[in-house]
């Protein structure tokens, strides 16, 4: 083998020289291959034919190619030239593949792992000569700088989190860092990587460093641990590092080569990757922006963010899969860029959101210096509903600066969300005196108009706002609402495509612009807008939940259910399972108590929960059980407590009298009903009872009269003339019962109830052709109306 060789490594010196050597001196003639080795330096050239010899020793064909370090790009379109050319490499074949190798470099362990250079192109030094070669660069498969970042902010959002971050790069920039590192003092190293992790993120206050290289993967790694000072202003944390795509400038001038393609920074592949650990175990946190998934100017974009179990968790990734992208796209991606740009991402904490103990220590430990600072941290108080707290720091705003006229208009609005209406018009009143510019002294005008009723003045305020702050999705949002309060929908749904334009993440206005669509029988407009606000926040849960009570209102139940389970999935909470337990079939008695219990559980003292276990308990006919929870609800009504949706028709003891009648104790059961009809005042107390008792068949006849008070205290209502005409379906009485459909639908004719009850009455009375024709136009306008009568226990 020695002899071997030797006689090859001859060889390639014979070859190497008589190349060169063709193309005259120049300093172009390598050194021979044993006075290199002899020497122990050499340039490229004298290191190619060093690294030729070793590979033809042992076997392997390969070939010296001559580069250009800073023409290859575009050298294929030029003319011949000697002086283009300024380096040289190996192109060896090694089992059926070719590698193009520097033998320059040091520390390439494995062939794998051997970069792309991004020569382009190549002229292989042969004895017959040759033509130019392309030297094939590919996209990295695998990125070569990694940044992961973990925040533990589970004793709070305000107070200091533990925060850990790891740098990793690979490849060359790995061993370009720890060449320069190298002869650095451990001190001067500490200091850099102090300095680093400093300007990378200025909120964190730096603890331990630490940096390695791993020589057998060719990594270089920085770790920092330290703490974190979140900033929540307005509720919401925007994530680090996350951000994708730039504000893009690719305009060019007229002249030569303005349509040069744009170079890309190519190859190259950038990860960065974030975990938050949330406090309370994330309930009722979610997050604001949208997923990304898009190639622009030759740069593959990916951005992916979670919600689960209480820990949010993104990963952001730019990967250049094109070195140049044409001139004709240039507007189209510098747009594209720009919209991207603007697609931050953020986690938004509850709306009602709790200090937790170290919160407020925070708070009370960093006091502001400036009125700017009090204002500031006032706002953050107002942004979390701690009024008292926001106004103490307006207060010292301006007392260090009288006419500081922000602070007036924010403890204006802050006094106005107390409802301390004169108080809220004197500051508001001084912020105008000194500054009428102020969008937010209207803004506060608004909201005061708004909580006292009076839309007209509202919509008056926030339209003054938006003269003078046209990008408020705040006040178009607001707006929206009181022009709906006013009836005017169409203009409230124009503000809330605004609002929606400005800040496509807002759950709320989705939700508000559904409800706006629902209301004027638009479902189709409903689903697109449930579609919508998933697609604008694809790791929300509110997002699932809105879009479920959308789809469901929109009478999509199958749609419905798989996004108020996707909710349930990302973050559990009491009113997402009473929302899923209203959704179900009505037929899945099981799934309903489940989701009630699992809500109930959640939150024990949830008064909606209750009273739906209540009803699932009557459904299941365990009576017992529901006459036990209705007497919880009961006992905590004597104490004062109300929930959502209680009202002063008597509903609860109404229930408990039907759970005594249908457990055999019908003396108790009327007590209880005489005494809600004692306290019935208006029609719609009068119908309650009726449809009630219609529903659990008890009671028909004080069911009847109470519809006929009902009617008789408002004749011509649809409701009430469709609840007596179930009393007399279950009655048995058929005819009567169709007569008293045929007012509501007279009256309404899109009350599918109605149609259906007649169909089952024009059934049993034997029409069963007229039965069939109201029963189709039923399910088409309503299929739910099918399980809702089958859950009273009555069918065709």
């Amino acid at each position: 083998p020695a002899t071997r060789a030797a006689a090859a490594l001859s060889l390639v010196q014979d070859q190497v020289r008589y190349v060169f050597l063709g193309m005259n001196d120049g300093g172009l003639v390598p050194a021979a291959a044993d006075v290199t080795w002899t020497r122990r330096f050499g340039d490229c050239k004298a290191k190619t034919a060093l690294l030729l010899a070793l590979l033809q020793g042992v076997g392997i064909d390969a070939r010296a190619v001559v580069v250009s370090s800073t023409r290859g790009d575009g050298l294929d379109t030029k003319l011949p030239m000697i002086g283009w050319f300024d380096h040289v490499l190996v192109q060896a074949q090694i089992a059926g593949k070719s590698y193009f190798l520097d033998g320059t470099r040091s520390g390439d362990q494995r062939l794998a792992d051997i970069p792309d250079f991004g020569f382009h192109w190549g002229l292989p030094l042969t004895t017959k000569g040759s033509e130019l070669v392309a030297i094939p660069v590919k996209p990295f498969d695998q990125p070569d700088n990694t940044v992961a970042i973990r925040i533990d902010a589970t004793a709070g959002i305000h107070a200091p989190a533990p925060i850990h971050a790891e740098l990793t790069l690979h490849g060359d920039a790995a061993r370009a860092i720890k060449y320069a590192i190298a002869n650095a003092t451990a001190s001067d190293l500490d200091r850099r990587l102090r300095d680093y992790w400093k300007k990378q993120y200025d909120f964190v206050e730096v603890g331990s460093v630490a940096q390695s290289f791993d020589e057998s993967s060719g990594t270089e790694r920085w770790t920092m641990h330290g703490t974190a000072r979140m900033d929540w202003d307005g509720g919401t944390y925007e994530t680090d590092g996350l951000g994708l795509g730039y504000k893009a400038d690719l305009d060019r001038s007229e002249g030569p080569h303005r349509d040069a393609p744009y170079a890309v920074a190519y190859p190259s592949y950038s990860q960065v990757s974030e975990a938050v650990v949330l406090p309370y175990q994330g309930k009722g946190f979610s997050v604001d922006g949208v997923d990304i998934d898009q190639t622009v100017g030759g740069i593959e974009y990916r951005r992916h963010a979670t919600l689960n179990e209480g820990v949010f968790t993104a990963t952001a990734t730019s990967r250049a899969v094109a070195a140049e992208f044409p001139q004709s796209e240039a507007a189209s991606v510098q747009q594209a860029l720009r919209d991207i740009a603007k697609r931050t991402l953020r986690i938004r904490s509850p709306a009602a959101y709790v200090d937790t103990k170290q919160d407020k220590a925070a708070g009370l430990a960093k006091t502001p210096t400036s009125a700017g600072e009090y204002v500031t941290r006032g706002n953050r108080f107002l942004d979390v509903g701690d009024y008292d707290r926001a106004i103490a720091d307006f207060d010292h705003a301006l007392t260090l600066d009288p006419k500081n006229a922000t602070a007036y208009a924010d403890r204006g609005l802050t006094r106005a969300w107390q409802r301390k209406s004169e108080l809220a018009r004197k500051d508001l009143d001084a912020a105008f005196a000194l500054n009428p510019t102020k969008a937010v002294i209207f803004r506060a005008r608004g909201l005061l108009a708004t909580l006292d009723g009076h839309f007209k003045e509202a919509v008056k305020a926030y339209s003054r706002s938006l003269e003078i702050d046209p990008e408020s999705a705040w006040a178009f949002q607001h707006r929206a609402e009181a022009y709906g309060e006013l009836g005017d929908r169409d203009s409230a749904l124009a503000d809330t495509a605004e609002a929606i334009r400005i800040d496509p993440t807002s759950v709320m206005v989705y939700g508000m612009r559904g409800e706006l669509l629902l209301s004027m029988d638009k479902p189709d407009q409903v689903i697109a807008v449930a579609d919508a606000v998933i697609a604008a926040n694809p790791s929300n849960r509110d997002a699932y939940e809105t879009a479920g009570f959308l789809y469901r209102g929109a009478h999509r139940q199958e749609q419905a259910m798989h996004a108020l389970d996707r909710a349930v999935e990302m973050s559990p909470v009491a009113g997402t399972y009473l929302l899923r337990a209203q959704t179900r079939p009505h037929r899945d008695l099981v799934g309903r108590r489940a989701d009630a219990e699992a809500a109930l559980k959640i939150d024990p003292n949830s008064r909606e929960a209750k009273k739906m276990l209540a009803k699932e308990l009557f459904l299941s006919h365990q009576y017992p059980e529901e006459l036990a929870m209705l007497n919880v609800l009961l006992k905590s009504e004597q104490n004062g407590e109300k929930g959502e949706g209680d009202d002063d028709d008597g509903i609860l003891q109404l229930e408990r009298g039907i759970a005594y009648i249908k457990m055999g104790q019908p003396v108790l059961g009327q007590k209880d009903i005489s005494k809600v009809l004692e306290r019935a005042r208006n029609a719609r107390a009068f119908n309650s009872v009726c449809w009630n008792l219609a529903i659990a068949e008890v009671a028909l006849e004080t069911a009847l009269k109470s519809c006929d008070q009902a009617l008789a205290k408002s004749a011509g209502h649809a409701d009430y003339n469709e609840s007596r005409g179930f009393v007399l379906l279950r009655m048995e009485r058929y005819e009567e019962s169709i007569a008293e459909y045929d007012r509501a639908l007279t009256i309404d004719p899109t009350l599918s109830p109605s149609l259906y009850g007649r169909g089952i009455a024009k059934h049993r009375k034997g029409d069963k052709s007229g039965g069939d024709a109201d029963i189709e136009v039923a399910l088409k306008a309503h299929p739910e109306v099918a399980g809702e009568f089958d859950e009273y226990g009555v069918q065709p």
